[in-house]
């Protein structure tokens, strides 16, 4: 946003005007709703009206951030018709740096000047959601005395990360996201460039009616042993959904998870749409060819030691990264990522119904108790 610019007449007229505008935020708020355009705090417009100014701050907001942390925002004007409707579009500040507009579902990124509503609602949703997500800091540490402390108590660090993966225009990239979920993880994954159609056409070259896609896992009467199931589905290198494709006609997804009590050394694991790691090594490269366009790129992983692993289409795939156990356990899980966003917002639509019942910190009144278990019972009647 270097060089934009308005004067200071400018954004103390837009600043005036805003209330009785089309453009700001108005009507009935959602129920969920913590911040509410009322929220909005009018900020000094200090300027002579013919000077220049970059980015001024109009309106302040406090609200959640993705780490759960109250912060102020400032809403800063960007231009004084740039919006779809002319309207006046605003960059949104957290302690001056800029703020990325992004869709926490498709994680897709938006230009950083966007309509006032456009931001407040952003704003408004992720406040509620992070609000409905409580979390401890008694159990927070990376230091000796808090993995003691933790150990105990039987409390053990886990988390998850999700990701467009075609955000990511390298393999390196890709890479280094999965390795801030877990920088030290006990069995690191193993992500490379994958030949998708290559592997195809040579596995369909030597049995071309009998491959399907595979599901491996450990013998639990001898973990040294893989046994191998076969799903009832072949493989489709055309895209994220045929790839995904079940045997009913849905769509799946493809993960590889695995366990492993120290020292390196998986004593557990299981992969979906699994591929034989030595079948995959002829058709994998460290990074990305440069002649291969964006939407033909694949990836492959392993945990390092394991004979299977997954292949995921990097165009229309969202990724999830998870640890549990103090990353005893962990996994990757690809899902096509039309599918995957309808699940996740009707999820977030549920957490946001349901907010003040998931905050454990919120106390309910009578009202809302005896709404709520109606509610419960009302659905219950539908689905009996």
């Amino acid at each position: 946003m270097d060089g934009v610019s308005v004067t200071w007449g400018e954004a103390r007229r837009v600043q005036e005007a805003g209330p009785q505008q089309a453009w700001w935020p108005q009507g009935e708020q959602p129920q969920w709703a913590r911040v509410t355009p009322s929220d909005l705090v009018v900020a000094a417009v200090p300027g002579d009206d013919a000077d220049a100014v970059e980015l001024p701050a109009l309106w302040r907001l406090d609200a959640y951030d993705e780490e759960r942390e109250l912060v102020t925002y400032e809403l800063c004007l960007a231009s004084v018709d740039g919006g779809p409707a002319g309207e006046p579009t605003f960059v949104c500040r957290d302690a001056g740096a800029v703020v990325k507009f992004r869709d926490d579902l498709t994680f897709e990124t938006g230009d950083d000047a966007q309509p006032l509503v456009a931001w407040f609602t952003w704003l408004q949703r992720r406040d509620a959601l992070m609000a409905s997500e409580p979390r401890s800091d008694e159990w927070a540490g990376d230091d000796v005395d808090s993995q003691l402390e933790r150990a105990e108590a039987d409390v053990v660090a886990m988390g998850e990360q999700t990701a467009l993966l075609s955000v990511f225009d390298s393999v390196a990239a890709i890479r280094e996201w999965v390795a801030r979920l877990s920088p030290k993880p006990l069995v690191p994954f193993e992500i490379v460039a994958f030949d998708a159609a290559g592997w195809l056409e040579a596995k369909r070259a030597q049995d071309e009616d009998g491959l399907l896609h595979q599901y491996h896992e450990t013998s639990d009467d001898d973990p040294s042993r893989i046994v191998v199931k076969w799903l009832a589905v072949k493989p489709d290198v055309e895209s994220a959904q045929t790839w995904f494709t079940t045997a009913d006609g849905g769509v799946g997804s493809a993960y590889v998870w695995g366990y492993s009590e120290g020292g390196g050394q998986v004593s557990a694991f299981a992969v979906e749409r699994a591929l034989a790691w030595g079948e995959v090594a002829p058709f994998v490269t460290d990074e990305f060819a440069d002649d291969v366009p964006a939407s033909r790129r694949w990836i492959a992983v392993r945990a390092q030691g394991m004979v299977s692993g997954i292949a995921v289409p990097v165009e229309d795939s969202l990724v999830t990264v998870s640890t549990d156990a103090d990353g005893a356990s962990f996994g990757l899980r690809a899902e096509e990522a039309e599918i995957s966003v309808a699940r996740r917002r009707a999820e977030q639509d549920f957490r946001l119904k349901w907010a003040r019942w998931f905050n454990t910190d919120e106390e309910l009144t009578r009202d809302e108790l005896a709404r709520g278990v109606n509610a419960v019972e009302a659905t219950m009647k539908e689905l009996a």
